[in-house]
């Protein structure tokens, strides 16, 4: 009918190359055909096949068919793709038939049959240009130069990771496929961010290690000193309290000996806290350093990220002489009871 060729049209304004799963879709079995009959007779030269029918028919409705065959190459990139496109575009009975191939829709080769469904019903008539097999040669021109037009291949390229899609491949399938080699640049790049981090952490590791035995050693000699220190007071308090002669200039001495031993305790005891205030120090610079390490990788993992990946998206169209056109001829769509 005139609204489903509306809707048709609508539908592939999108142009040629979208999936064939949706674009059938755009041929709809909604309505019985106006003035069913019996199937027409063709000349022998002009192809006549069937769309495979979802569910109940009751009956058929003309199309003109375009099959082709459209070769993409990159001599530089040495490859070379080929698209098979098969097309229809309905015939609306009681119109003047206008033959622009750019309101056809995508059907999938598969769904075409040489013979129509059982007990499918009446058939639409058919113009009579579309019963000359001399219109079907002119309209095999046409559809060669629709998909020399229209036809493209897109080819998606990722400058990051220095690869491009493959032919046919769509821009989600090539993602995933970057998500991998993403994956491998990252891990890549994490290793050589540690390995350029490795030898700052081993100089810092050996500084905590020398500031801890100092820390150690400088405890060690604090703990001695103030055991001598202790001796040495209580020895001369007990000469001075319990000797039986008055202070000599001995005990004197040893007095003095415990006062400077006091003080050098004293001072081993300031050397303790300025090794452990070493010990502190290195401790910040290795958490400042894990924290430029962490920055680095996650700067790393941010380039990586497929999904942040800026791609390069460029139509690639064939020459003309790159089309071939496999046939021409009527398709009968099938219609379902409204």
């Amino acid at each position: 009918t005139r609204d489903q060729i509306r809707r048709l049209k609508g539908t592939s304004s999108q142009g040629a190359g979208t999936a064939a799963g949706d674009a059938s879709s755009a041929l709809p079995a909604t309505s019985s055909p106006a003035a069913a009959g019996a199937l027409p007779i063709l000349p022998a030269e002009i192809p006549v096949l069937f769309r495979r029918p979802a569910g109940k028919v009751s009956g058929y409705a003309p199309a003109i068919l375009g099959q082709g065959r459209v070769h993409f190459q990159n001599a530089d990139a040495g490859w070379s793709f080929t698209r098979e496109v098969t097309r229809a575009l309905p015939i609306v009975t009681g119109e003047a038939l206008l033959v622009d191939w750019a309101g056809s829709a995508e059907l999938a080769a598969e769904e075409l049959s040489e013979t129509p469904a059982a007990g499918a019903g009446g058939f639409a008539s058919l113009p009579s240009e579309a019963t000359r097999a001399k219109s079907f040669d002119n309209w095999a021109k046409s559809f060669k130069d629709f998909l020399a037009r229209a036809e493209e291949l897109t080819i998606y390229s990722s400058r990051e990771l220095g690869c491009s899609s493959k032919p046919g491949e769509s821009e989600g399938a090539f993602r995933a496929r970057l998500a991998d080699l993403a994956r491998e640049r990252r891990d890549a790049g994490v290793d050589k961010v540690k390995a350029r981090f490795a030898a700052r952490f081993t100089a810092l590791d050996e500084r905590m290690r020398r500031a801890q035995a100092k820390v150690a050693d400088q405890k060690s000699q604090a703990t001695a000193q103030k055991m001598s220190t202790v001796a040495s007071v209580f020895g001369a308090v007990a000469g001075a309290l319990f000797g039986r002669r008055k202070l000599s200039s001995a005990t004197l001495s040893r007095a003095a000996t415990s006062v400077r031993s006091a003080s050098r305790s004293m001072k081993e005891s300031r050397d303790v806290g300025l090794a452990e205030e070493g010990v502190e120090t290195v401790q910040a610079r290795i958490a400042e350093l894990d924290a430029e390490l962490a920055a680095a990788v996650a700067e790393v993992e941010q380039r990586s990220d497929p999904q942040a990946l800026d791609l390069i998206a460029k139509a690639l169209k064939p020459r003309k002489a790159d089309v071939e056109v496999l046939r021409v001829g009527l398709v009968w769509l099938p219609q379902s009871s409204s």
